[in-house]
């Protein structure tokens, strides 16, 4: 049917729908309807459509109510339906097929859009999966190579240019072999025909290859035979470059073969205990900690346990007690002992160490280090000896200098003195016998000639008491140490206009020994000499005490307070040889400065020899 016929047959339709339903509608009689139906049913047959039908039925019936303004009961619609399905049930099967088909068409049509979705983001998918592994190829860190079974490359990734220098393109025809180091070309072509010959079995190959500036750069190479790909037989071939990573480790060999030379030379070794729960004993020994050991390096093997064996009986628990401590607290620690080599030598060794944790705080290992000391501390017990030598050689050369100025000062004052003293006595004996047989204009001359000499031998006799007093003073020997302190206190106020004040606990020094005496005036002596030199004061406290089986004595100045500089100085001769006279009879000198508060020196001689 055309266009045009169509048109007329549906405005055909309109017309009986509208003649039986408008008499419906306003007569209420059925027939109308009857009769609209039967003409509609007629017209269906000669070719216009169940479902254009129906919609002219729902149109004309909706025009009714619209013209006439009249609001449609449910009856009318009832009615008006029970006509149209009595009227479509000879076509309801074919209506039901046609819906059937619409239906199953409509699946269809589902499916088919769901299958062109998927099929899209399979796609999208398959192109996101290109942009990415493509991405990798050029940006990667590592080549990949494809050459056919002559070596002749038929790929490279764009990752070449930055690692190699050559443009990727442009080694695509290329064989490989030609680029290789002469020295490894052969152990690379044997690996690429047993490669060629053995299937899909991947080999691993290191070697030197060319780069476009004429460098050599090392690769690490991982190849595949791929035999049935759509180019045909191919191998693949992923190529790393190692060359920073081989001089990496040519340079850690190197500072190893460094350290193990200085560990040598320095008789130190390492070692290294893992203290993981599944093996707590295993250990690793530099060669040095072997040999230390007496033992030999990848020979003998080494644990904790073979560690604690080697060390001396004696000093075996105290070790593993420093080692507990240093676990339990997470710490370092520093230990000497011995040790019983191999070849059963008894060495001493100085051992330090730490504790190791992760980022739990979980120990995970220990490691330090040995370092022999053997001869060092040989070296250290002769220069105790030595020094125990020399300090008894220095007090004995003290004691005979102290000795000596005892002799000399008696000497000078048995004999000299005397002998001055009866010069004297026979000068002026001779001038009286003389003035009697002189003239008496010689008398006055000859008199006072005798008293000028006179004079003379006093100011000589004074300056022999000086200098037997500076030997050794009278008073020392003949009233004691406290005496003798007071009276050397006055003498020094005398000549310096110092404000001296002498106090002591002590009633008689009369049971001291004449060594312990004699330091402690010596002592005193060297430190106001200091006082006077140094100190730029104006008062001292002298203070002697005997504290249990001690004898204490302080100097405590006002003056400027010596500094740890000037107390340490290599030519501070004054205190050095005050701390050895204290040394000697087993005491000692503390030496305390407050700047421009003054100076204390305190002391210690014990009564009885330590």
């Amino acid at each position: 049917m055309s266009g045009g016929d169509m048109s007329a047959e549906k405005e055909t339709v309109k017309s009986v729908y509208f003649k039986g339903f408008h008499g419906y509608v306003i007569e209420g009689d059925e027939k109308y309807l009857y009769e609209a139906y039967g003409e509609s049913r007629k017209i269906l047959e000669e070719g216009i459509t169940e479902l254009t039908m129906i919609g002219l039925h729902h149109e004309v019936l909706a025009q009714i109510f619209e013209s006439e303004h009249i609001s449609p009961s449910e009856e009318i619609f009832e009615k008006s339906a029970d006509y149209c399905k009595e009227w479509m049930a000879p076509f309801e099967v074919k209506l039901q097929s046609y819906r059937a088909l619409v239906d199953e068409l409509n699946q269809k049509n589902e499916q088919l859009e769901k299958e062109i979705e998927s099929r899209k983001e399979i796609q999208r998918e398959l192109s996101d999966s290109k942009a990415y592994f493509q991405s990798l190829i050029e940006n990667a860190q590592d080549i990949i190579t494809v050459v056919d079974y002559k070596g002749v490359i038929q790929f490279a990734s764009p990752s070449t240019e930055h690692i190699l220098g050559y443009p990727h393109q442009k080694l695509i025809g290329k064989n490989a072999f030609q680029f290789i180091h002469h020295e490894d070309v052969n152990k690379v072509k044997h690996v690429f025909y047993d490669i060629r010959s053995n299937g899909e079995m991947a080999r691993t190959v290191v070697f030197r290859f060319r780069h476009n500036n004429g460098e050599w750069r090392y690769l690490e190479s991982i190849a595949k035979n791929i035999p049935s790909s759509r180019e045909g037989s191919i191998i693949v071939i992923n190529s790393r470059d190692i060359t920073n990573r081989r001089k990496r480790m040519q340079n850690l060999k190197e500072h190893r073969a460094k350290l193990t030379e200085a560990q040598q030379i320095a008789k130190v070794g390492s070692w290294e205990w893992s203290l993981h729960e599944e093996n707590r004993s295993h250990m690793e020994w530099s060669d040095e900690m072997y040999r230390i050991y007496g033992m030999v390096p990848g020979k003998d093997k080494c644990s904790y346990d073979i560690f604690v064996n080697h060390i001396y009986p004696s000093d075996r628990r105290r070790v593993k007690a420093v080692l507990d401590a240093a676990l339990r607290n997470k710490s370092t620690f520093s230990i000497e002992h011995r040790i019983v080599r191999s070849d059963n030598e008894v060495r001493t060794l100085l051992g330090r160490g730490q504790v190791l944790t992760d980022e739990n705080e979980k120990i995970t290992k220990m490691i330090g280090t040995v370092q022999d000391i053997t001869e060092q501390k040989e070296k250290e017990v002769r220069l105790r000896q030595y020094s125990e030598q020399l300090r008894k050689l220095s007090e004995r050369a003290e004691r005979t200098r102290e000795e000596e100025r005892i002799r000399i000062a008696r000497t000078i004052h048995d004999e000299l003195g005397q002998m001055l003293t009866v010069l004297k006595m026979d000068v002026s004996m001779m001038s009286g016998k003389v003035t009697k047989k002189l003239p008496e204009d010689l008398t006055d001359y000859y008199e006072e000639q005798s008293e000028k000499i006179s004079e003379r031998i006093d100011t000589i006799i004074k300056s022999v008491q000086r200098i037997t007093t500076e030997l050794r003073p009278e008073v020392l020997d003949d009233l004691g140490l406290i005496e003798a302190l007071q009276w050397q206190g006055r003498e020094f106020a005398k000549r310096t206009g110092l404000d001296i004040q002498f106090k002591t606990n002590i009633n008689k020094t009369d049971f001291l020994r004449e060594d312990i005496a004699t330091t402690l005036y010596r002592i005193f002596q060297e430190a106001m000499h200091n006082v006077i030199r140094h100190a730029d004061a104006t008062s001292v406290k002298i203070e002697l005490q005997k504290i249990q089986d001690n004898l204490l004595l302080m100097v405590d100045d006002d003056g400027v307070g010596i500094n740890r500089d000037q107390m340490e100085a290599r030519s501070a001769y004054g205190i050095i040889g005050m701390r050895e006279r204290a040394r000697f009879l087993g005491g000692d000198v503390y030496i305390e400065g407050k700047e421009n508060e003054g100076t204390r020196v305190t002391v210690r001689i014990p009564m009885e020899k330590e």
